[in-house]
């Protein structure tokens, strides 16, 4: 059975490997979209066509590291990769991959200028390929994990987590539950053994933070968090819920979060 700094390592570990698959796909998609110079239909069938394959390439690499990862930790071993070629999204990840030139197509004609326009395509891609490396991430825990028959808490990503994630990785989660995120999101798994400590709250000392943080930034003053001064009576348990989003599946967010659904895409 790995120690708890040894477990620790291996969370660094995943989240370095991860990181570095993202930063070199992150880094070759950008330069492809910026090297077209212009971004007709032919210019965005040829980089749709040479950047797909390094997304998917990408996923493979995710993929492996977090078999690697939750096989040491199980004990278990590596449980093979999760089928990748039928795709992790709803919809046809060439045709996502024409969303930053939607985007900017749809800024130009607003009277953006082209700089701006293809600032905001960036920023798009950039979402598009963190979430499909992502996407392989959670796929593959979930493969991983198929058998397991302990809980699992979210790790993560270090000062670039969202409030959404933090609240989340103070919590305990079945394994049938695994794992709503959100665009970007870059939070990894770590199994939680049989018989450990009961509760749902796994990190009460962060959650309380975060309550003050709520609570300095709403005027709450329900120090027993069940009212954190947002006018819902809610603590954060029921606050932030799982969504299904049309392309991705479930992701995690604030109830009443409206997102993409399925009809939307079809339109």
């Amino acid at each position: 059975m790995l120690s708890q700094a040894q477990r620790e390592a291996l969370v660094r570990a995943d989240l370095a490997a991860r990181s570095g698959v993202l930063d070199v796909v992150h880094g070759y998609a950008r330069a492809v979209w910026v090297g077209l110079g212009s971004w007709r239909d032919a210019d965005v069938d040829r980089f749709v066509s040479q950047v797909v394959p390094t997304v998917r390439a990408g996923q493979a690499a995710v993929a492996r590291t977090t078999d690697t990862w939750l096989g040491l930790a199980t004990g278990d071993g590596p449980a093979g990769l999760v089928d990748l070629h039928r795709g992790l999204r709803t919809a046809d990840t060439a045709e996502a991959y024409r969303r930053p030139a939607v985007q900017m197509r749809y800024d130009l004609s607003r009277g953006q200028t082209l700089q701006a326009a293809l600032a905001a395509s960036l920023v798009r891609l950039a979402s598009l390929v963190a979430t499909d490396l992502q996407l392989a991430n959670v796929h593959q825990a979930r493969r991983s994990l198929a058998s397991w028959q302990g809980g699992y808490r979210r790790t993560l990503s270090g000062a670039s987590a969202c409030a959404l994630c933090v609240i989340a990785s103070t919590q305990r989660y079945r394994r049938a539950e695994l794992m709503p995120i959100h665009p970007g999101c870059s939070c990894g798994v770590e199994p939680l053994r049989p018989g450990g400590p009961d509760g749902q709250v796994l990190d009460a000392a962060t959650l309380e933070r975060l309550h003050r943080q709520v609570e300095a930034a709403t005027g709450g003053h329900d120090r027993s968090g069940r009212d954190l001064g947002l006018g819902t009576g809610k603590d954060y348990r029921e606050l932030v819920v799982t969504h299904q989003h049309g392309d991705i599946g479930p992701v995690l967010g604030w109830r009443r979060q409206a997102f993409t659904s399925a009809a939307d895409l079809a339109a």
